[in-house]
């Protein structure tokens, strides 16, 4: 997915184990809680962003 994200121009995004369980969960229930899942790739790319700036990459 990694190398997708970077072939597309979109910011990767990595699931830390903060978000394991909510990202399982929605994978899981992803039919009842439509949308979920995109909420939980934006925060990790906002995350990733931030480390991407915390080392000046």
């Amino acid at each position: 997915m990694l190398k997708e994200c970077l072939k597309y121009g979109v910011t990767p995004f990595i699931i830390i184990d903060a978000l394991k369980y909510f990202y399982y969960h929605v994978l899981n229930e992803y039919s009842e809680v439509n949308g979920y899942l995109i909420d939980i790739f934006l925060i990790a790319q906002d995350r990733f962003e931030g480390y991407l700036k915390y080392f000046l990459i």
